[in-house]
């Protein structure tokens, strides 16, 4: 999702990736990885994850009543 402006949480996992917005920022914490060092605390209203299944996590979003689109 380039130029989204969203916190990449992806890593290096394949796959499909969601763009999660929320109406205000969310505290994030980023681990260290190979790439960065040491942890990282930020904030943000939108972030994309790389599930391991994607369906089921915007099936339960959507049970849950999030808006989903």
């Amino acid at each position: 999702l380039s130029g989204s402006g969203a916190t990449d949480l992806t890593g290096p996992a394949a796959g499909h990736v969601l763009e999660i917005v929320t109406t205000e920022p969310v505290p994030v914490h980023l681990a260290p990885s190979t790439s960065r060092r040491e942890s990282k605390d930020l904030t943000a209203d939108r972030v994309l994850v790389a599930p391991s299944r994607p369906g089921l996590a915007l099936t339960e979003a959507t049970r849950r009543r999030f808006p989903v689109g």
